[in-house]
């Protein structure tokens, strides 16, 4: 049943869902006023304030009954007075996650629903018609306290420089066009192997800066002949290296696709990079490098020793900078967690679960994208890693089931009751649980918050190149056995769980 036809039963009814809202401050105000002058499903009972100072006073003759920590006693005091509230809704534009999750336990143990007014901000100098409530989106529950982006180092890094990124029709390649288009770049030239996803990312940066240089190329990574053409065509000072084959399943199922395009793909647009005296080389990595249990995840921890053996191969101020970043997954992006259990809700159910006990690090598009670049500045301004890699901190890893659940509780469903949730096994290359960091990375903070540097096992470009060309022909022969073998050797901590890939003798 969809719980949200009763808000127009009681709105047929004359009757009004009590809400107690969360802040006291404009928005609260301003949707005080609106429900009074349009035929709004809403009365407000009471507000919460988030300082003690406004506790006492009233809006519109709305009392503010207590702080925000004080919701359950002031709850119960509106039920003794028969108008227990059915809903929070927060007016507060600045309410941080962590926060935001206390808030839905809260009001998820009191049997009430949550959602939020959208940001006055949003509507920049007109004031909305009507303000509409919106559910709470997980990604407010999932994100952490945003770090402080420092601008002022990311645009020394971007303005007056001709940009390339590849993958830019992808979710992290067309968050990274918002917003380095905003940092006042001379250029930039997307790149992507679809059609429709450069056509879309293009449309977006011409909508938002028409008068931004921009060249929305075609091209496949696995081209080394197409990349090399676009960069002696463009001639880009920095590349964004964002075009990946990420969803674990899949890449297990097409090993060598994986694999031309992950590891091959990577060394072309990098060895394109190093031949057009490209000033700084930016690789988007993922924490399925670490310990890989996944054809995904050792094509990508191959990937970077080959732009670590490039690094530690930079011996002057005129070499291409090799920066790898590594994170983990990211919410809401294609064909994420979050996006399949939205599609399955949609569906009335149920949520699919791998393991009870499978859990992940998650982190905003925004927030990744930040940190990568601010990852890049740090990179350039420390004057050569000698093989480090920085990583993301992702904060505390989320298990999936608790995420399948918040989901379901913020669609106003109950869990197992109204939509199910179903065991379905751990897929071919997936771990229980993942890991940002190897054992044996002596991880440090770098002088930016949110930013770890590693130093993974390095091997010299000599090594790594006689192995890739090995590879090369396994791949080019379609020799599973031989680029098992080889990713082996080149990778000894990758264990696949995949009982039908070929397993090592090497030790």
């Amino acid at each position: 049943k969809d719980r949200r036809l009763d808000f127009h039963l009681d709105k047929d009814a004359h009757l009004r869902v009590p809400v107690l809202l969360v802040g006291s401050g404009d928005s609260a105000e301003l949707f005080i006023r609106d429900i009074a002058r349009t035929d709004s499903n809403y009365r407000v009972v009471g507000i919460v304030s988030d300082t003690t100072a406004r506790v006492g006073r009233n809006i519109h003759g709305v009392e503010i009954m207590g702080t925000i920590d004080q919701i359950s006693a002031v709850v119960e005091k509106l039920a003794n007075m028969g108008v227990k509230p059915q809903r929070l809704i927060v007016t507060l534009e600045r309410f941080q996650s962590i926060k935001m999750k206390e808030l839905f336990e809260t009001a998820d143990s009191l049997g009430m629903n949550i959602a939020r007014l959208p940001s006055l901000s949003d509507f920049r100098n007109d004031l909305p018609h009507e303000m509409k409530v919106k559910p709470i989106d997980v990604e407010d529950l999932l994100g952490r306290p945003q770090t402080a982006l420092d601008k002022a180092r990311v645009k020394r890094l971007i303005s007056g420089k001709r940009l390339l990124i590849t993958g830019a029709g992808g979710s992290i390649g067309r968050e990274l066009v918002r917003q380095v288009s905003s940092l006042e770049p001379d250029h930039i030239t997307l790149v992507d192997s679809s059609e429709y996803n450069l056509f879309c990312v293009d449309m977006e940066l011409a909508n938002q800066h028409a008068d931004l240089s921009r060249q929305a190329l075609l091209g496949d990574v696995r081209d080394r002949i197409r990349i090399k053409s676009i960069f002696v065509d463009q001639r880009p000072d920095i590349v964004f290296h964002a075009a990946a084959l990420k969803h674990v399943p899949l890449v297990e199922a097409n090993i060598l696709e994986g694999i031309s395009t992950n590891i091959f793909g990577t060394i072309n647009v990098a060895d394109a990079a190093r031949s057009c005296n490209v000033s700084t080389f930016i690789q988007i990595s993922t924490d399925k490098a670490v310990n890989p249990t996944s054809v995904m995840g050792v094509s990508k921890r191959v990937a970077e020793q080959y732009c670590q053996a490039l690094e530690l191969e930079h011996s002057g101020k005129d070499d291409t900078n090799f920066i790898t970043v590594r994170f983990g997954n990211v919410l809401g992006s294609t064909g994420s967690v979050v996006e399949l259990f939205r599609k399955q809700l949609s569906d009335g159910g149920p949520l699919t679960v791998t393991h009870p006990d499978m859990t992940r690090y998650f982190m905003t598009t925004r927030e990744a994208v930040e940190l990568v670049l601010q990852a890049a500045a740090l990179g350039i301004e420390e004057g050569g890693l000698n093989g480090r890699i920085f990583v993301l901190d992702m904060g505390e890893p989320v298990r999936i089931m608790d995420l399948a659940r918040q989901m379901i509780r913020l669609a106003d469903f109950i869990p197992d009751e109204d939509i199910k949730i179903v065991i379905t096994g751990i897929r071919p290359g997936e771990k229980l649980f993942e890991e940002v960091l190897h054992g044996s990375e002596a991880p440090v903070q770098s002088n930016q918050e949110g930013i770890l540097i590693a130093s993974p096992r390095t091997v010299t470009l000599k090594e790594v190149e006689s192995d890739l060309e090995e590879l090369r022909g396994a791949l080019t022969t379609e020799n599973l056995t031989g680029v098992f073998d080889l990713l082996y050797k080149l990778v000894p901590e990758y264990k696949p769980n995949n009982t039908e890939a070929p397993q090592s003798e090497v030790v």
